[in-house]
């Protein structure tokens, strides 16, 4: 299939500004909205790999970037591409990636990792890390979706949801018998303080200790 190495086909977008940052299959993009600029990195910039499944920006406006061979870090100058250790991630399967200020989530298919930049994201040597797994209280190490907030932690999985003490203590799970359609999370996301989750089956919103379901539909027929 041609959208394999094409950069018009989109995983994730974020961005700052006048600038966009996409991941996708044919490389990292940067689009300069002001100027009209595109601009890509493959692996011959540096890249493990050209397909790129998530892309975020952190305070420094260094891009971080996923993908199925691991983690790497472009310079807000969208020139030099660092690759992060491999046997400091959690697994090379690069599934998501939220940054808050110098903080940066990575999820993989295997756990979770914080890494602290300490306000120098292209110096790894300095970095603060810790390591998630299920024995720390995943409820599954496919990590699908992350949203923070200011005093916690909400990691979606493929087997349920969990909300993380910002020191990542006290995890309290939730699954389909706390009231989820579903334990495949595939989106976290925190709007107006409101965690809103989206299931493989529907769209609910937590409240309190209970989830109210927003829209669940068996199937969508087109033309109705």
């Amino acid at each position: 299939r041609s959208y394999y190495t094409n950069t018009n086909y989109y995983y994730e977008i974020t961005g700052w500004g006048d600038t966009i940052y996409g991941a996708t299959n044919g490389g990292l993009i940067t689009y300069d909205n002001e100027n009209k600029h595109f601009d890509v990195l493959t692996n011959t910039n540096g890249l493990p790999i050209n397909s790129q499944s998530c892309v975020g920006l952190d305070s420094s406006r260094f891009v971080w970037v996923g993908n199925s061979s691991g983690l790497a870090l472009v310079d807000s100058t969208f020139t030099t591409v660092h690759v992060y250790p491999a046997e400091c991630l959690t697994c090379t399967k690069t599934q998501e990636i939220v940054c808050r200020k110098d903080s940066v989530y990575v999820g993989s298919s295997a756990g979770l990792l914080f890494i602290d930049t300490k306000g120098t994201p292209d110096d790894f040597t300095d970095d603060e890390r810790i390591r998630i797994f299920e024995a720390n209280g995943l409820p599954s190490g496919n990590i699908q979706s992350i949203a923070v907030d200011d005093s916690l932690v909400w990691v979606g999985t493929s087997g349920g949801l969990v909300r993380f003490a910002k020191d990542f203590t006290l995890p309290v799970q939730y699954d389909e018998s706390n009231g989820l359609l579903s334990n495949v999370i595939n989106k976290v996301a925190i709007i107006n303080s409101v965690v809103y989750v989206g299931t493989d089956l529907g769209l609910q919103s937590l409240q309190g200790d209970h989830f109210d379901t927003l829209f669940e539909q068996a199937m969508w027929c087109a033309g109705r």
